[in-house]
């Protein structure tokens, strides 16, 4: 399962780096919450072939599908995240997550 991460000042969005962290990756699906709905984010994953689940934000004036069961899985990376172990059995493979962790670089 790839993995990058980008690490930045706790004063850059989250959203202005998941391009990069997307780029050359091969997968069906990229998943993450509705902070990263965004066209600049999600347009780019589906040139890659990937199927954005993402929810849309509230304000969009056209409200894009997703799928609402494959978006719940997300907990499960996100919930365990916080533990010292990650389960990636749960992650099947072809998935992205986008999932924030606010730590300092040496924490790492």
């Amino acid at each position: 399962m790839p993995l990058r991460v980008i690490i930045t000042e706790a004063t850059v969005a989250d959203c202005t780096k998941a391009c990069d962290l997307i780029a050359g990756i091969k997968a069906d699906y990229l998943l993450a919450d509705r902070g990263y709905d965004a066209d600049a984010i999600v347009a780019p994953a589906q040139a890659q072939g990937m199927e954005a689940v993402i929810p849309p934000r509230k304000h969009r004036k056209v409200q894009r599908e997703y799928d609402k069961y494959l978006y719940k899985l997300r907990h499960l990376v996100e919930s365990k995240r916080h533990t010292k172990h990650l389960y990636p059995d749960r992650i099947k493979p072809g998935m992205i997550l986008a999932c924030r962790a606010k730590r300092f670089e040496t924490s790492c």
